[in-house]
């Protein structure tokens, strides 16, 4: 029987596995990881065959997360699939963050003598 400590202590390892997670999603590693999966699978569900909608790369396991071998660890998935593995439903989970969209932000105009040469820049675009 575990205690409460050890059930609140198991949450939290979760949660910081899952925000660890997250942030490895947005390295530059696993962009070229999941590039390569597709390269090597083709832009097409593993398990249905569809080539619409969104199609995701899916870890068959964690075990060698952060050196995993695309061609043995790494499979392409659509949405619905890749829930259906997961055993969650289609829209429970948020997408994630790199997903969002980002608001585009426009730089700062330098200050001083540039100012003209930021003007003008401005104008051609």
């Amino acid at each position: 029987m575990t205690s409460e400590n050890d059930r609140e202590l198991l949450a939290q390892t979760r949660r910081l596995m899952r925000d660890l997670y997250d942030a490895y999603l947005q390295t530059p590693a696993w962009y070229k990881k999941r590039a390569i999966a597709f390269a090597i699978h083709g832009h097409r569900c593993d398990v249905c065959g569809t080539t619409k909608g969104p199609l995701q790369v899916h870890h068959r396991h964690y075990r060698t997360l952060g050196r995993e071998d695309p061609r043995r660890d790494l499979q392409v998935l659509c949405r619905p699939c890749h829930c259906e593995t997961h055993g969650i439903e289609e829209e429970a989970r948020p997408p994630s963050p790199s997903k969002r969209r980002r608001k585009k932000r426009r730089p700062e105009p330098p200050v001083g003598r540039l100012d003209w040469l930021w003007e003008q820049n401005q104008k051609r675009k």
